[in-house]
């Protein structure tokens, strides 16, 4: 078909503008909204404020990652002690206080009461028996830090006054663990600071908080679980079961020891004789309490 030659020239310049120069949706959007009032400075500035929307969507769940730290709690079980000495004295005292002698014996009795305890704790550690320091538990951040708010269960078994627990935990130290909830004969306890790798707080339960003259098993153990970068990690809980042995000091074959210890006080001789047979029946009929730590096992006669 033929164009008239008025028209052609115009068609020539309008398909060259088309082919020539890409026409983009943005261009169009952009002349559209030019057209409207709206500036091409505004547009840029509507998409600058668009960006950071996104960035902000696609970082959300790389933050929740790295709350998943890899961390491995460990826990094991820690009994220092055997008797409680306070008691011994207690018994060893009101055995020399009972004898005759009457005022030759008065000034002698806290002598010789003290060189029996001393001579005694001697003898029950050459058996293997120590003094009571404690009870407790060792927490360990064996990989990575153990958050603070972390909680564990202690079940007392009979064993643990858990109503004195609060104050028992203060030999803690560092005041790295607290009291959160008591239920029964069971407690809850949590880190109240972080636990740096490597690190190991110990929950150590003293005084009359233990009873040593009763047997039983406390479990110490982490609520839920930790997240160890290579499973299982260590233990979370641990168990103590303690034994409670009641025998005599003459059981043990200690009496003939400490009747010799008692000869060498000073001033001893003047009530020597009136008080010989009688302490030493006293002394082999005298019972001592020992509660064994897990492994251990009884004297030899008990």
């Amino acid at each position: 078909m033929e164009i008239p030659g008025e028209f052609a020239g115009s068609i020539s310049s309008l398909s060259e503008l088309l082919f020539r120069t890409p026409i983009t949706l943005r261009s169009l959007m952009t002349d559209a909204l030019t057209n409207q009032g709206i500036s091409r400075r505004s547009v840029a500035k509507g998409a600058a404020w668009s960006v950071p929307v996104l960035a902000a969507a696609v970082s959300v769940p790389m933050a929740s990652a790295s709350t998943a730290e890899s961390y491995d709690v460990g826990v094991s079980a820690s009994c220092v002690g055997n008797y409680d000495l306070d008691q011994l004295r207690s018994g060893l005292g009101d055995t020399v206080r009972s004898l005759p002698g009457g005022v030759l014996l008065a000034p002698l009795i806290t002598p010789i009461t003290n060189t029996l305890v001393d001579t005694l704790k001697g003898l029950l550690s050459g058996l293997g028996f120590e003094e009571f320091e404690s009870r407790g538990f060792n927490i360990q951040a064996v990989e990575g830090t153990v958050p603070a708010g972390t909680q564990f269960t202690l079940s007392g078994g009979g064993l643990i006054n858990i109503n004195l627990l609060e104050d028992a935990l203060g030999g803690a130290g560092a005041n790295a663990l607290g009291l959160v909830s008591i239920n029964g004969d069971d407690a809850v306890i949590e880190l109240t600071r972080d636990l740096a790798e490597g690190e190991t707080q110990l929950i150590s339960l003293r005084g009359d908080a233990v009873d040593l003259s009763v047997g039983g098993t406390v479990t110490f153990g982490l609520v839920g679980s930790d997240n160890p970068s290579t499973a299982p990690g260590q233990p979370n809980t641990s168990s103590q079961n303690f034994v409670v042995v009641e025998t005599s000091l003459g059981n043990l074959n200690l009496v003939n020891d400490l009747m010799d210890a008692v000869e060498g006080v000073p001033g001893i001789g003047a009530v020597l004789s009136l008080i010989t047979t009688p302490l030493r029946n006293a002394l082999s009929a005298l019972t001592v309490t020992l509660q064994l730590c897990p492994g251990q096992e009884p004297p030899a006669g008990a």
